[in-house]
């Protein structure tokens, strides 16, 4: 088990949405920590090193002590039993943010996020880019929707549910997503942006 004396220390990159959830975790809860720039570009991720920290050869991973854990929702409930904030309270809110942590990376995550990367980083199959995106236009009606009957996805306070979906809803435009007709998200996404501690992911893992 960590002890007292073990730091907190974060990999990633900014160009990784599930890394900046965890960065922003760390900045909202201003738990201690130490970061560590993985250069992706270079393949870093999958060198023998790195996997070492990360089995998956992947960006986020988070060490504290001899624990290591290298999913990004995974490292946001860690973070959360840690610092005692953005958790959930009693077993039936517990699984409520299961939930929504699930749901994220079942539809959120591949409708967003892959849309963005086939239609914007790669060249990518139009097939495949039609597919990524009726699942993201399905996820953001699923999210105005839930936002319409609660100030936040589980409840009436942020938790960590919120900060893997704010992630991922964040860079809808960047994939040519039209929000302007889902006022809840936009309303609820400048609610996460105004939390002491927000900031951008190139703020958060500047590249030198």
């Amino acid at each position: 088990m960590p002890t007292a004396d073990d730091q907190l220390v974060f990999y990633g990159h900014p160009r990784s949405g599930n890394a900046y959830k965890v960065a922003l975790m760390l900045a909202l809860t201003g738990a201690p920590h130490r970061s560590e720039l993985v250069d992706l570009a270079a393949g870093k991720q999958r060198s023998p090193e790195y996997l070492k920290v990360s089995r998956f050869g992947q960006v986020p991973a988070l060490v504290h002590g001899e624990i290591r854990i290298a999913q990004s929702n995974a490292i946001l409930l860690y973070l959360a039993e840690l610092t005692g904030k953005f958790g959930a309270a009693g077993t039936a809110h517990k699984f409520a943010v299961l939930e929504w942590l699930m749901w994220e990376q079942d539809m959120l995550f591949p409708g967003v996020g892959r849309t963005r990367f086939l239609s914007k980083i790669v060249k990518g199959d139009p097939g495949a880019i039609d597919f990524f995106r009726r699942l993201g236009e399905r996820a953001f009606g699923v999210l105005e929707g839930r936002l319409g009957e609660s100030s936040y996805l589980a409840g009436a306070a942020p938790t960590v549910a919120d900060i893997a979906v704010y992630s991922y809803a964040r860079l809808a435009e960047e994939a040519d997503f039209d929000l302007s007709g889902r006022p809840k998200i936009l309303a609820w996404r400048k609610s996460m942006e105004a939390l002491p501690g927000w900031a951008t992911p190139a703020m958060l893992m500047p590249i030198a």
